[in-house]
């Protein structure tokens, strides 16, 4: 059993009701170390590694005892009828060798030697446009119609102030003569507004067929959105709003494939104007991203992990959840 994500302790639970071998899938860190701070605090920036620990210990800490210890006893209490996890799952999980795949590149986030060796990164899982999928008519036209546009949007994120940074986008591409793509997502920009010719409003389209054909993405960081990005092989300009986003952000800007990030409360024509200049005119940059795109559409998560788990379930190692 393979589960993922932030409710992945409840199928953990399962397996061990099950008595049947699991790994975990996230698709950012959760795990301690020294090389980096905790990508649920801060701004992604190194302090040292005793501080940065430091911020582990916290973001650990509270996730376990505020977010998971509750929910997961319940379920083993009340469904499965098991005892509760009294200790950290993480610090169970170490004891016991169960695999943690990451769900990342290692060419974007190298894995820390301070970890435990069950846990391993295994590059990116890359989606693939659905077979039926088609552009609707007017993107295709518009995306031949000029040079290509430069995104913005905040996928699955929410925001309090939609126009501000619809406002703040469509006066940096004025400034800087770029064509643009206003992604609606959950934040619904540009839901209720006349845009002019030069930019085109969507509210969704597969990010692995559209990010290929665009000068430069301005997005919110989440992780499969900044994988996208990557494996498209142009700048990245992260916009960050919580938890991971901050440090996807600070991981672009220090790859060279990306401006400095801009906190979304942040967000002003100038700044954008700023990321936007550099992210379509510095040839560096330009050539670093399509640099790491090639090398990252090379690696295939999928079958690494793969493979990984299934040497885990041939060896003495695999043993049953206990």
């Amino acid at each position: 059993m393979l589960y993922k994500g932030p409710t992945a302790l409840y199928g953990y639970n399962v397996a061990e009701k099950l008595g049947v071998p699991c790994a975990d899938l996230q698709c950012f860190p959760v795990t301690p170390t020294r090389e980096f701070p905790s990508f649920f605090l801060g701004d992604g920036r190194s302090r040292g590694p005793l501080l940065d620990w430091g911020t582990w210990w916290a973001s650990d800490q509270m996730i376990w005892h505020m977010l998971q210890k509750p929910g997961v006893n319940r379920q083993r209490r009340e469904i499965l009828g098991l005892p509760p996890l009294r200790t950290n799952a993480r610090v169970l999980q170490d004891r016991q060798g169960m695999p943690l795949y990451y769900a990342y590149s290692p060419l974007v986030l190298p894995r820390p030697a301070d970890w435990h060796p069950r846990i391993q990164v295994t590059g990116y899982l890359p989606t693939s446009t659905p077979a039926e999928w088609a552009p609707p008519s007017d993107l295709a036209e518009f995306l031949a119609a000029g040079e290509p546009p430069v995104s913005f949007g905040l996928g699955s994120v929410p925001t309090a102030q939609p126009s501000r940074l619809v406002d703040a986008y469509l006066e940096a591409l004025d400034r800087t003569g770029r064509r643009g793509i206003l992604i609606g997502g959950w934040a619904q920009l540009g839901r209720d507004r006349e845009l002019p010719d030069h930019v085109l409003r969507l509210d969704s389209a597969p990010y692995d067929w559209l990010f290929p054909r665009l000068a430069a993405a301005i997005h919110h960081g989440g992780a499969g959105t900044t994988a996208a990005g990557l494996r498209a092989g142009i700048p990245t300009i992260i916009t960050p709003v919580a938890a991971d986003q901050f440090s996807w952000g600070r991981r672009v800007a220090d790859l060279g494939v990306g401006p400095e990030p801009i906190p979304v409360k942040t967000v002003d024509a100038n700044r954008l104007t700023a990321a936007i200049n550099q992210a379509t005119t510095d040839e560096g940059m330009r050539e670093r991203a399509a640099d790491l795109g090639v090398r990252l559409r090379q690696e295939d998560g999928i079958e690494r992990t793969a493979e990984l788990f299934t040497e885990y379930l041939r060896s003495a190692g695999a043993r049953v959840v206990r």
